[in-house]
């Protein structure tokens, strides 16, 4: 399922990344695979409009540059599934 997200101009080619799904590890040197090496997605937050996607799913994250300051800016996201509590 492909997800659209709206960025604010002020975070937009400044080292922000939008990364989809929470298990970064990769696990492709194992002799045993018992699920697909890297389960996870990141894509540079380079445009206003953004289509993001991963075939495995997960939560959606915003990674900042480190030391970063931002107030008062709004990602609208189209097209996702709520997290379950």
């Amino acid at each position: 399922m492909r997800t659209y997200m709206a960025m604010p101009p002020e975070i937009v080619n400044q080292g922000w990344k939008v990364q989809i799904g929470c298990q970064t590890d990769n696990i492709g040197n194992s002799n045993e695979l018992r699920r697909a090496p890297v389960v996870h997605e990141r894509f540079p937050i380079d445009s206003k409009m953004m289509q993001v996607w991963n075939l495995w799913g997960g939560l959606l994250y915003l990674i900042a540059p480190p030391k970063t300051q931002v107030e008062g800016v709004e990602v609208i996201i189209q097209g996702a599934v709520p997290a379950p509590y």
